[in-house]
């Protein structure tokens, strides 16, 4: 059986989950006979997934391109991340129960469960893998006395750490999921523009815990940049007041940008153009007045980080993670039924 998610080159915390976690859960799946074609983790539900196949759907969110053509291919749809995904595709509200990285929590070796409180200690930051380009967080993170998880590390290993935490500082939002998994406080961060407020409000909602994101300053000048450029390529995704009404009407209007074929251009031409700029800023009558706009970002991104330490973290109530928990089992193991005949 064929598991469809993104593949990052260098990898990517959530997306890698899919790698190795739903063999752990229905062990030889990668080998069973099978005409459906698994979506899990990830936001994966768009007009970019491959036509007339048959699909079997497991806690996967939409956001980042238009709804797939639900006309084209067999659909069967266990569940998805969360009732904005569910209005978004057109699907009935009890077919949102969570994001799948809830199953973690159903993993045979135990690796996905919750640890005592007494043997977790210390902080841990992940961003979202595009702050990689131009961020310094690894030194942020050094200068505040929390440890960095870069989200392009083994996903088991990853996973752990995450597990022994007493908290989780989290601009990535499968960091987020999966602290609330393994029953580890979060605090959500947004250092970008680029940071998703859709799909944070989907999954935050179906587990009825508010969305309420610390800003973080970009920690440094081209990270600041390319946060300031989202807005010309129809990147922006970041609202203000991100609840679930807005946060569906903005959706729609920034799948209309991101159609565009200029955008498209444009998000490449942001893109590369950063780098050169990267390159450009290295040259010696440059590079001085590049490192003092740094440390104007890198200071602000430190005491922010600091800040953020003493934040208060969030949870899901243990009988919601429970009740999400035990839907996704029974919708997982109904959907490999289907599957298998």
């Amino acid at each position: 059986m064929e598991i469809y998610y993104f593949r990052l080159r260098g990898g990517n915390f959530g997306d890698d989950l899919n790698e190795w976690m739903w063999e752990a859960l229905v062990p030889g799946i990668s080998s069973m006979q099978s005409e459906y074609t698994l979506c899990g983790i990830g936001t994966l539900l768009s007009d970019l997934m491959p036509r007339n196949r048959r699909w079997l759907v497991v806690g996967a969110g939409t956001g980042y391109s238009p709804p797939p053509d639900l006309r084209s291919g067999d659909w069967n749809f266990a569940s998805v991340r969360g009732p904005m995904t569910a209005r978004a595709l057109g699907l009935p509200a009890e077919v949102a129960v969570t994001d799948s990285a809830i199953l973690l929590a159903a993993v045979p070796d135990g690796s996905g469960s919750a640890l005592p409180a007494t043997q977790r200690q210390g902080a841990v930051f992940m961003p979202h893998w595009k702050q990689l380009r131009f961020g310094r967080w690894q030194q942020v993170c050094e200068a505040a006395g929390v440890e960095f998880v870069s989200p392009q590390q083994d996903s088991r290993q990853t996973l752990a750490r995450l597990r022994a935490s007493r908290l989780v500082l989290a601009d990535a939002m499968h960091a987020a999921i999966c602290a609330d998994t393994l029953r580890v406080p979060w605090v959500p961060l947004s250092i970008s523009s680029e940071n998703h407020s859709f799909k944070w409000v989907d999954w935050t909602s179906s587990m009825e815990v508010p969305y309420q994101p610390r800003q973080l300053p970009p920690s440094s000048f081209l990270e600041k940049l390319q946060s300031d450029l989202a807005v010309l390529v129809g990147t922006d995704y970041r609202l203000q007041d991100a609840s679930p009404e807005q946060a569906m009407a903005f959706h729609a209007g920034t799948l209309l940008r991101r159609s565009s074929i200029w955008m498209a251009v444009g998000r490449r031409a942001v893109t590369s153009g950063l780098f050169v700029l990267a390159l450009l800023l290295r040259l010696p009558g440059l590079s001085s007045l590049h490192r003092a706009l740094d440390r104007r970002q890198f200071s602000k991104a430190v005491q922010a980080m600091k800040d953020a330490l003493n934040a208060p973290g969030f949870l899901s109530r243990q009988e919601v993670f429970e009740a999400r928990l035990a839907e996704m089992k029974r919708r997982l193991d109904d959907g490999m039924r289907r599957a298998r005949t």
